[in-house]
């Protein structure tokens, strides 16, 4: 009993992160899933998609305080990755975003 006891401390202690890392985590794979997907989107798809981003953005505010200078600067590059496969799905309607 002792010996399932420790190895569920183990898995408890393993499958705990810390919500920054978290929140890495989960942006990285969000933003690679939009880069491999973004043409396939319909565009009320692609609209859900974008309240996800701003869903982010909103995380990103709360744990600002948290993230080391390289993690901003990884949140940056995926700001830059959703901005371009937003331009490359629909240049025509983000012509303001391409001359930013």
């Amino acid at each position: 009993m002792k010996k399932y006891k420790i190895i569920l401390l183990i898995i408890l202690f393993v499958s705990c992160k810390n919500p920054k890392d978290q929140f890495l985590d989960d942006f990285g794979l969000f933003i690679n899933d939009i880069e491999a997907n973004y043409e396939h989107y319909t565009d009320t798809e692609f609209k859900v998609v974008e309240i996800n981003f701003i869903e982010f953005k909103d995380q990103q505010k709360d744990l600002k305080d948290y993230f080391s200078e390289s993690e901003k600067k990884r949140i940056k590059e995926y700001h830059d990755r959703f901005r371009k496969a937003k331009i490359k799905r629909d240049p025509l309607n983000n012509l303001i975003e391409i001359f930013n």
